[in-house]
Parts: C-alpha cells; sequence; structure tokens
C-alpha cells in the first residue's frame, strides 16, 4: 500500500508537472505569437508609410495638403479655415488679377496651421502673397485640444521635416508639467492622439489605404471648396456670446512672428476679414466682434500690413440669405460674388504708390482704441519700439 501511494503521489506529481509544462509552453507561444505581432505591425509601418502618406493627405485634408508640400506654385496662397476655403475661387481672382492663386484654407484651422503651411510651401517655392483670411474670433482663447493639436496634426506626414513641428511639440510638453496631475494625463493622451498616430495605424485601415493609394487620387480644383444650400430667411443668425472671451497670447504670438517672417522673406501679408449673415443685429458686429476687429487692426497697423475688410454692411448681395448656405458660410453664388469683390479690391491695393495714399487708403487698418492690448504684454513692448 505503502508503494501504491508512493507512486500514486508521483503520478499526481508528475502529471501536474505536465500541466504547467502545457500551460507555461502556450503561455511561451502566446508571447511570441505577440511578438511576432508587433514585429511584423512595425514592419509593415515602414513598408507602408509612403501609401499612408498618400492616403491620409488626400483622405482627411481634401488634397490640400499635398498641393502645398509638392505641387503648388502660385502668386497668392490664401489660408484659413472653412470660410476661407468655400469663400475665395482662385479662378475668378486669377481672371481679375493675373495671380496665380491656391487656396490653402481648411476647416476648423487657425493662425498655427497658417504659420507652418507657409513653411511648408517655402520649402520648394518663393510665393508673392500671402492673404490671412481672418476669423473674429481668431485670437480668442482656446484650449489645445481645440486650437494647437488639429493645426499640427495635418503635418503629421511632414513632421520629421519640418522644424516648427518639433519645436511646438517641444512647448507643449513644457507647458505640460505646469498643469494639474488630471489635465495634465489628459494633454499627453491628446498628444499621443495627434502626433503618434503612425505607430498603430496600419493594420486597422489596411483596406482603405490600399485602395487609396493604388487607385487615381483626384485632384482638388485649387484647394478651393465651394459650400452647397441656401439659407432660410427664417434661419437663426449669429449666437450672442454672454461672456467676453479671454484672448489668446500664444496664437497673436504665432501671427506675429509669422508676419516677421514672411515680410523678412519678401512675401507681402494681406488681412482679409468676410462677411456672415447677421440679421437679427442689423447686420453689424456685436460688442465682442468689434474688440475682436480692433485686435486685428491694431495687430495689422503695428506689422505694417493691409486689411481688406468686406463686411455685409457695406455690401447688399451679403445681407440677401440666398448668397449663404449657413450664418457663417457663403454658398457657391456668394463665393462668387466675394471673389470678384475681394479681387477688384487686391488691385485697389496694388495700385497704390506711397505710404502718404496708404495711410489714406481703406485698407490702412483704423485705430479708435488700443485697450486691448493690455493683456499681451510684449506687442505693448513692440509697438513701443515702431
Amino acid at each position: 500500500m505503502a508503494l501504491g501511494g508512493r507512486t500514486g503521489s508521483f503520478n499526481a506529481k508528475k502529471s501536474l508537472f505536465g500541466e504547467w509544462k502545457t500551460t507555461l509552453g502556450f503561455m511561451a507561444r502566446g508571447i511570441l505569437f505577440i511578438v511576432g505581432l508587433f514585429t511584423l505591425d512595425h514592419s509593415l509601418k515602414f513598408l507602408l508609410h509612403p501609401l499612408f502618406q498618400r492616403a491620409l493627405i488626400f483622405d482627411e485634408y481634401s488634397g490640400n495638403m499635398a498641393h502645398l508640400a509638392a505641387k503648388s506654385e502660385a502668386d497668392i496662397y490664401v489660408f484659413g479655415d472653412s470660410r476661407a476655403q468655400s469663400f475665395y475661387d482662385p479662378d475668378i481672382i486669377q481672371k481679375v488679377t493675373g495671380q496665380t492663386v491656391f487656396n490653402g484654407g481648411l476647416p476648423a484651422r487657425y493662425m498655427l496651421y497658417y504659420s507652418m503651411a507657409a513653411t511648408l510651401i517655402e520649402r520648394h517655392h518663393h510665393a508673392k502673397y500671402y492673404v490671412i483670411n481672418i476669423s473674429l474670433n481668431e485670437f480668442e482663447h482656446r484650449n489645445i485640444e481645440q486650437r494647437i493639436l488639429p493645426d499640427i496634426s495635418a503635418f503629421l506626414p511632414y513632421q520629421n521635416e519640418l522644424s516648427c513641428y518639433q519645436e511646438v511639440l517641444g512647448k507643449l510638453k513644457e507647458y505640460a508639467v505646469t498643469l494639474p496631475l488630471k489635465e495634465y494625463i489628459g494633454l499627453q493622451f491628446a498628444l499621443a492622439k495627434y502626433t503618434h498616430i503612425v505607430a498603430y495605424r496600419y493594420n486597422r485601415s489596411m483596406v482603405p489605404i490600399l485602395r487609396q493609394a493604388m487607385g487615381q487620387l483626384p485632384e482638388s480644383k485649387n484647394g478651393f471648396i465651394p459650400q452647397l444650400g441656401m439659407l432660410s430667411p427664417s434661419s437663426k443668425a449669429l449666437p450672442a456670446l454672454a461672456l467676453e472671451p479671454e484672448l489668446d497670447a500664444y496664437a497673436i504670438e504665432v501671427f506675429v512672428d509669422f508676419i516677421k517672417r514672411s515680410q523678412e522673406n519678401g512675401i507681402h501679408i494681406i488681412l482679409c476679414i468676410g462677411p456672415a449673415y447677421r440679421q437679427s443685429n442689423d447686420f453689424k458686429l456685436n460688442a465682442i466682434e468689434q474688440r475682436n476687429l480692433l485686435l486685428t487692426r491694431e495687430l495689422a497697423q503695428i506689422m505694417n500690413v493691409p486689411m481688406i475688410e468686406l463686411f455685409e454692411s457695406d455690401y447688399s448681395e451679403f445681407c440677401d440669405p440666398r448668397n449663404y448656405s449657413d450664418v457663417f458660410h457663403l454658398n457657391r453664388k456668394g463665393a462668387t460674388i466675394f471673389s470678384q469683390i475681394f479681387a477688384e479690391k487686391f488691385m485697389e491695393l496694388l495700385a497704390i504708390r506711397n505710404p502718404e495714399e496708404y495711410r489714406h487708403s481703406p485698407f490702412f487698418p483704423k485705430i479708435r482704441r488700443e485697450q486691448y492690448l493690455e493683456q499681451v504684454p510684449f506687442l505693448v513692448e513692440s509697438r513701443g519700439h515702431s
């Protein structure tokens, strides 16, 4: 019996050892499988990187970034958000001015995007003019996920080629350490989302990437994408803000640096403000919009940059709801009218021959108050030296 008990115990231990051996073998195979997938994924990353660039550039940015990076060689580049993208028709502007035009507007983009887009252009081409379509909320404060990260995400395929991309990331990381723990963690996740998409995009997007990359990508028409539809006369007008938004010193600093760099490179900057449907306010700016307009004019005057202001209060065509797709955007018909008027104003501006004539022209930014710059000390200092 004792021998049988020892044999049974030995067999039990042997069975248990066999189970552990099987389990360990399964775990080892699992680890090898995961390592293999990881290796394959990162191998595919390098193999598919050129295809990824083509798909990303066209699929998410309507071909604009591809043109800015390599194809466009225009005299005039227009920068701005969705309003710029849908307001400026390059064909109409070229007919009037004789200058080639590329519309570099993208939805929900701000000053950092314009500056980085210009850097991308200047790698292969020297433009004559940059037209910045300024929104009246351009310099209002937004959090990083609303303003900075979407702007730099457009340049993801070029992150290793643009030094300004790495500089922006460096500033964001410096800023992150000043935040409370919860906000710091949130920012780190946001940075990972916008700046490290390349690491794990490939496998789950294999089919669309190959379809886009292998197929013939249609050409965008000089970046111009008109809005469709027509605004109903009974549509609600622009909402009024209850609180006065803070100004964003970083956005203003980016704007000033962009203007300085362009002027040093011999590129002329022109600011333009377009219309919106403000029927409920008798087609006039509200108090916050007036503050933002005055700030924009003050910045333009400091930087010696002309402004073309095309408000609906000065043009009956822009008070007609049939020329809008919504309260913020002109439709195709409205964009045709806007582009024609803008081109004519552009030619009037070019006809000015001396500083005195310019100072008495409608393009010289008129200043009535300067109180808003108190929130931006470095501008007050620069103005004192001008």
